[in-house]
């Protein structure tokens, strides 16, 4: 590699890896934000979501549970019920562990 090339690169090899993070680091902050452990959460913050992101925690903790159960299939009508029940209870006592209400849930469905 040409010496002037060299000199350029090692220059400025340091300013990039500075602006790099700098571009990387709220993406990085945003992903820890959106990370949850379904052993932790509360209905509150459950309920608190909307939209597309209240349905996609409720069909994860869906399919967790199914997959504990080694089921392969499943009704999506006693899906649907289930989920029901668990806003309700939900909204009754927000302070419960969401995936317990769930789990109760699906038993009431049965």
């Amino acid at each position: 590699m040409d010496l002037k090339v060299n000199k350029i690169i090692n220059a400025t090899a340091p300013i990039f890896a500075f602006l790099l993070c700098g571009v990387l680091a709220p993406f990085a902050a945003q992903a820890q934000q959106d990370e949850r452990d379904l052993d932790n959460i509360e209905c509150r913050e459950i309920m608190i979501l909307s939209g597309l992101d209240r349905d996609t925690a409720i069909a994860f903790m869906h399919g967790y549970l199914v997959g504990q159960s080694d089921e392969t299939t499943f009704q999506l009508s006693r899906l649907t019920e289930a989920t029901e029940i668990f806003l309700n209870d939900c909204l009754e006592k927000p302070d419960n562990n969401a995936v317990s209400v769930m789990k109760d849930a699906l038993r009431r469905v049965r």
